[in-house]
This record gives structure tokens, C-alpha cells and sequence, in this order.
């Protein structure tokens, strides 16, 4: 039995019966399982998979408290986006890292030869065409893979690499390749232990790779924390103006 699984289960159950104040046999019914299995994930036997934690969600909010134990910090860009829909902060928020990304290259004096090649092999980022898409948890994972590999992997000898393989993103997520492949091209379902994964190595939260919620662990806020006092000022603006005219 893994003990992270304990620590969920125990988390799982200090919010149903002293926060929802519900029984298990009621939460069992409000998740559409059988009290049997959510008896299980209490005891930890089980990770939530996706569609428990989706019921959860709409249930009590904070995931990530339920999955991580702990609580993510309003992010710094909550202001400027209390009324953008995801779509359209996506895209700002797509411009926005490919800017941070510049500055972050014309400051090379102050960063390693390795940072430096990294972010003078940034792409532009990719703004959908579609206003009315919806944007996944896939794509989600999708743009956290391919970002941190591309942008921000501690292996220096992906560096001269235009392109990181799915073999080189499946060892890092200890995963199979052909599973790092299927998800990356769309063709498998979203398991919960990948979320958790993810969570643990590149530090998003649950709440932003399922729900897309903007907080602190959110991929702009991120790269924000990179840039010094008076880049960030400037990036800061540079958003404002963006949902102005975006």
C-alpha cells in the first residue's frame, strides 16, 4: 500500500466528514461509486482516478489540498484575468511566456552558457486559431511536457537538441514511450497517477492541469517568478495591455 495513497485517503477523509460533513455512505453516492470502493480510497488502497476526482471537484474545490496535501497560492495574474475566459487567457498567457522567454535570451549575460542556449531555441508560441476550442487537461499535459523538456529540462545534454524525443520524456516520467506517444498525440485516456506524476516532477498542480485554474503553479506564473523586479513590472503592463486588445 503506498503511503501517498494513505496520506490522500486520510486527506479525503478529514474533508468529508469535517468540513462536507457528509457519511461515507452519502459521498459514495454524491461520487457515483459503490461505498465500497471510496471506503478503499480512504484507506488508501487506490489513487481517485479521473472521474472521482472530477466529482470531487464539484463537490469541494480545492483538489490540490485532497491530492497534495497542500493549498496553491492565488496567482499574481488573478487581477488582470478575473474575466477572460480560459481560451483567451491561454492565448495571452502563450504570448506572455514566449515574451518572458525573450527577455530572459537578451539577458544572457546573466544567465549560463546552458539557460541561454535553451531559451534562444524558443519557438513562438502556438495561439489557437479557434476561440471556441476547448482546451483539455490533455493539452494541458501536452504543452507541460514539450515546455519543460524544451525550455527547462536539468539535462544538459538535451540542449543542442531541436527537438526532445518521446523516448528521453518517457524515461524522465518513468512511463513507457508508447504510453508518453498515445498521450502526446491525443490517443489515451488521462490516468490520475499521470497528473500526480507531473505534479511531483515539474511542481503544476492538479487544479491547473485538469481545470485549467489559474494560481500560483500555473505554467505563466511559473516563468514569471524567473524574470528580476523590473522585468516583472514590465510583463506585468505588457498582460494588461494584452487583455485589453486580445
Amino acid at each position: 500500500m503506498s503511503e501517498k495513497y494513505v496520506d490522500i485517503g486520510n486527506r479525503l477523509g478529514y474533508v468529508r466528514n469535517y468540513i462536507l460533513n457528509m457519511t461515507q455512505e452519502y459521498m459514495a453516492e454524491k461520487l457515483g461509486i459503490s461505498v465500497e470502493y471510496y471506503r478503499l480510497l480512504e484507506k488508501g488502497r487506490y489513487l481517485p482516478n479521473i472521474d472521482v476526482i472530477n466529482m470531487l471537484h464539484t463537490i469541494y474545490e480545492d483538489i490540490d489540498y485532497i491530492l497534495l496535501g497542500t493549498k496553491t497560492n492565488e496567482s499574481k495574474f488573478a487581477d488582470i484575468f478575473i474575466d477572460v475566459g480560459e481560451v483567451r487567457r491561454e492565448n495571452i498567457c502563450n504570448i506572455l511566456i514566449f515574451k518572458i522567454r525573450g527577455i530572459l535570451t537578451q539577458n544572457v549575460s546573466e544567465q549560463s552558457d546552458y539557460r541561454a542556449n535553451i531559451y534562444e531555441k524558443s519557438q513562438v508560441a502556438v495561439i489557437r486559431e479557434n476561440e471556441n476550442n476547448e482546451i483539455t487537461p490533455d493539452d494541458r499535459i501536452r504543452e507541460i511536457l514539450l515546455g519543460e523538456h524544451n525550455y527547462g529540462t536539468t539535462n544538459s545534454s538535451k540542449i543542442n537538441n531541436e527537438k526532445v524525443s518521446n523516448e528521453e520524456i518517457a524515461k524522465d516520467m518513468n512511463k513507457s514511450q508508447r504510453t508518453v506517444t498515445r498521450w502526446l498525440n491525443g490517443k489515451a485516456t488521462l490516468k490520475s497517477d499521470m497528473v500526480m506524476t507531473i505534479c511531483k516532477k515539474y511542481g503544476y498542480s492538479p487544479s491547473y492541469i485538469l481545470y485549467g485554474e489559474l494560481n500560483s503553479n500555473s505554467r505563466i506564473d511559473k516563468y514569471y517568478e524567473i524574470l528580476n523586479d523590473k522585468d516583472k513590472e514590465k510583463i506585468m503592463e505588457f498582460a494588461q495591455m494584452l487583455v485589453k486588445y486580445i
